[in-house]
């Protein structure tokens, strides 16, 4: 298991005291090990890996609704972590979908929290994509 640094930014300095800044850190370091080690509990009653990465993306938006509650910049994780899932699903480049990892004014988010997003999805996007045992559908639509 990967340590908490991973998932969470790094206090500046003399920021150890301010209550509400470290719960946000911690909410958000958790949120992102969630989407990283927990898969829906009904995946694999999905009859296609399709089927999957779409119960995946819709997970990962709960995940983070769930854990972060409605803050700045969730609807910017969510699509981070979703384009992530279709690049994977489809072996895309990266940049052959928009999503920026610059967070938008007052998000609790980071930019390094947000590629971190979009890299897990792209992992699990693949993981889906392995199951098929074929090239990635054209039929997606998220």
């Amino acid at each position: 298991m990967q340590e908490l640094s991973a998932y969470a930014p790094a206090l500046p300095a003399g920021q150890l005291g301010i209550g509400e800044e470290l719960l946000d850190v911690a909410r958000t370091g958790i949120c992102i090990w969630a989407l990283d080690t927990l898969d829906p509990p009904d995946l694999k009653a999905c009859a296609t890996p399709l089927d999957q990465a779409r119960r995946q993306m819709d997970h990962g938006s709960r995940l983070i609704h769930d854990f972060r509650g409605s803050t700045a910049g969730d609807e910017q994780a969510i699509e981070a972590y979703q384009a992530g899932v279709a690049l994977g699903f489809y072996e895309l480049q990266s940049s052959r979908i928009e999503g920026s990892s610059i967070p938008i004014a007052g998000s609790v988010w980071h930019s390094h929290q947000l590629q971190r997003l979009r890299h897990i999805g792209m992992r699990h996007g693949a993981r889906f994509r392995g199951l098929m045992g074929t090239a990635a559908p054209s039929e997606f639509r998220p």
